[in-house]
């Protein structure tokens, strides 16, 4: 069945356990979702027990929701298992901009294992979608802007593609211990970080990055302890502490074909032995900088770095094969020990 929305303002918390399409009959923006004060909760998810409220339940449901604003810090949509479709949707204000050491849910949030479908949609100033339980949801052609962004706890095999997210207040695009993720042709700016892959959890993750557009925020992608990514095809461009950053502990991944411009630095290394391949690093202050650890580096191009164009550290055993080192204000530094 199909259950049309007229406009008006509806202040509901609407439980959905079947595969029905509810479709917003007339402009988005007159057709709106609240959630009631002090209404219903569930749990958030199995590895997350904080209660929320929400606007609108999908359990274990192939619904269709679309053509709906939800507006208010609690008028959340929460899909439990099931594979609904979200899509054509604006959310205003729904929670709070995830932060350094935010505890904020989500305004969509994803948990028991759903394989939701949540797309071509607006998110702003709020919280954006939270990924949980190993869910497997794909994100696909939203708008997330004012704070709004990706984050995903224990998601694996979520798909982010084709999303434009700007002015997030810590990540765009926030992973924590992901297996299998795929992150695609987004378009990312202004924010502390781009893409992270959490330092501290991803033991065996290997997510593959490739072909997103990511420009003007403080670091472009940071991978972290354990984590062997495929990053490839992007470019990053007027970052203003590093293109890419292999923290420490990171694993053995590659870094190949990517375009950096203007980053303060292109790449930074630091404790790992990530195959570094085929990458063209243009102006900047650095183009390289390898703290430890035993990179390979091959066949890069690293050009008009205002002050070094590959930074070896001191005690480092990188392996060096047919790059092009040119035209940088001093073209390599080596450290003692180095080797």
């Amino acid at each position: 069945d199909t259950v049309l929305i007229r406009p008006g303002t509806y202040v509901e918390a609407v439980v959905v356990e079947t595969e029905i399409t509810i479709s917003g009959d007339g402009p988005v923006e007159e057709i709106i979702l609240e959630a009631p004060e002090d209404g219903p909760e569930v749990p958030t998810a199995d590895s997350d027990s904080r209660p929320a409220a929400y606007a609108l339940s999908l359990r274990d449901s192939a619904a269709t929701v679309s053509g709906l604003t939800l507006k208010g810090k609690v008028s959340r949509i929460h899909a439990k298992g099931g594979s609904p479709v979200l899509e054509s949707l604006v959310l205003e204000g729904v929670d709070t901009p995830h932060d350094v050491g935010s505890t904020d849910l989500g305004g969509v949030i994803v948990s028991a294992g759903s394989r939701a479908t949540i797309r071509d949609s607006l998110c702003e100033g709020g919280a954006g979608v939270g990924v949980f339980d190993r869910s497997e949801p794909l994100i696909t052609g939203n708008t997330l802007r004012g704070g709004a962004s990706i984050g995903a706890y224990f998601g694996d095999g979520t798909v982010v593609r084709d999303n434009e997210i700007s002015g997030a207040h810590f990540s765009s695009i926030g992973f924590y211990a992901p297996t299998g993720v795929l992150i695609e042709d987004n378009t990312i700016s202004g924010s502390p970080t781009g893409i992270w892959i959490d330092p501290a959890s991803s033991d065996g993750a290997s997510p593959l990055i490739r072909s997103n557009t990511i420009a003007g925020c403080d670091n472009g992608i940071v991978v972290g302890s354990g984590t062997a990514p495929t990053i490839e095809g992007n470019t990053l461009s007027a970052n203003d502490v590093a293109g890419i950053e292999l923290s420490w502990g990171a694993g053995t991944g590659l870094i190949a074909g990517n375009d950096f411009v203007d980053n303060a630095v292109g790449i930074t290394v630091r404790q790992t032995d990530t195959h570094i391949d085929g990458n063209t690093i243009q102006g900047g202050t650095a183009g390289v900088v390898i703290h430890d650890g035993t990179p390979s580096l091959t066949s890069n191009t690293i050009e008009g770095a205002a002050e070094v164009g590959l930074s070896v550290g001191r005690g480092t055993e990188p392996i060096l094969t047919g790059n092009d080192i040119c035209h940088n204000g001093t073209n390599l530094v080596v450290g003692t020990g180095a080797e």
